[in-house]
């Protein structure tokens, strides 16, 4: 399919370039997918106007099973803001002293590109919290619902590195709210 890029980042007008087999629905099918499909825009860089997209679709038979599917190199539409993100650096880890540390994660990937279920598969240093603030950037954070091979993310796992640096001055803690009179 060849589809115009409209400034929302989402994708119209498509032709169809080419089928195989012909006439088996194919074409359709792939019509019906292409609404799910987002770029990440920013229209203030540069205009989407008359740009035209390429999206390759390769359907297979539902009736052989398919090797489980990990995602490498996602397309992220939404991740942590690092500002917002060193406010969930661990307490327990500034008090040890610690100014780095990473935590990996395995998640699912739900249907929208959203991480979900995600674990703790290590973390270093160990017992300071990395794996709990990394659970809390993960759940903000979502990837393209589709592969840049046109694979749909829906179900696949990820292991995804979560690194967290101390910023130079230690995160504020948070305002006290003033009592309710």
């Amino acid at each position: 399919m060849r589809c115009l890029l409209k400034p929302d980042g989402h994708l119209g007008n498509c032709d169809r370039l080419s089928e195989e087999p012909s006439g088996a629905g194919f074409a359709r099918a792939a019509e019906s997918l292409v609404k799910d499909f987002q770029a990440n825009t920013d229209p203030n860089v540069h205009s989407t106007q008359d740009f035209r997209i390429d999206v390759p679709f390769d359907f297979r038979d539902p009736s052989r099973s398919a090797p489980p599917l990990e995602v490498q190199n996602p397309l992220w539409v939404r991740r942590v803001d690092p500002a917002k993100a060193a406010g969930v650096y661990p307490e327990a880890a500034i008090k040890a002293g610690f100014k780095t540390g990473v935590a990996m994660l395995v998640c699912s990937v739900a249907h929208s590109g959203a991480l979900t279920g995600c674990t703790v598969d290590s973390e270093a240093p160990a017992d300071v919290g990395f794996g709990d603030a990394a659970l809390k950037i993960a759940a903000v954070m979502a990837m393209n619902p589709w592969t840049q091979q046109g694979e749909p993310v829906d179900g696949m796992t990820i292991r995804l590195p979560i690194r967290l640096v101390l910023p130079d001055e230690p995160p504020a803690p948070p305002a006290a709210t003033p009592p309710v009179k």
